[in-house]
């Protein structure tokens, strides 16, 4: 088993990483929700999409994840283009050493397997202002 912290911000002088990709897919009115992630084999297909992927590594204790979350939902909303999927780190647990995970919460986006940026821990005022 694996320690987790708890970070409220993005890395210093950054803007928010989820302005540009979100906004280049541009909005729509589709509802789409988040995906909770039950097994390795989903996080692995889910991850491996083409489209732009924001995974939020997670756990239930920590009352920043579930603020993300809320957000994410919100975004995922405006975003139809856009995977939003949730993995809940205790649940998971040989995910998160995988991608050196030790914070929650911690955002990666992914397309195409690929780890294109990532955020450990998250400015929530920056996420909604910025998208």
């Amino acid at each position: 088993m694996f320690q987790l912290h708890i970070y409220k911000i993005i890395r210093p002088g950054s803007s928010s990483l989820f302005s540009a990709p979100l906004r280049q897919l541009g909005s729509t009115s589709s509802s789409m929700a988040n995906t909770i992630v039950t097994s390795v084999d989903q996080y692995n297909k889910l991850i491996s999409s083409p489209a732009l992927t924001l995974t939020l590594f997670s756990a239930d204790w920590a009352e920043q994840s579930k603020q993300i979350l809320a957000v994410m939902t919100e975004l995922a909303r405006q975003f139809s283009a856009v995977q939003f999927v949730d993995v809940p780190v205790e649940e998971l647990s040989e995910v998160a050493p995988k991608k050196q995970i030790d914070a929650v919460p911690t955002v990666i986006f992914f397309q195409a397997e690929k780890a294109i940026d990532r955020i450990d821990g998250v400015d929530i005022a920056a996420l909604t202002t910025n998208c």
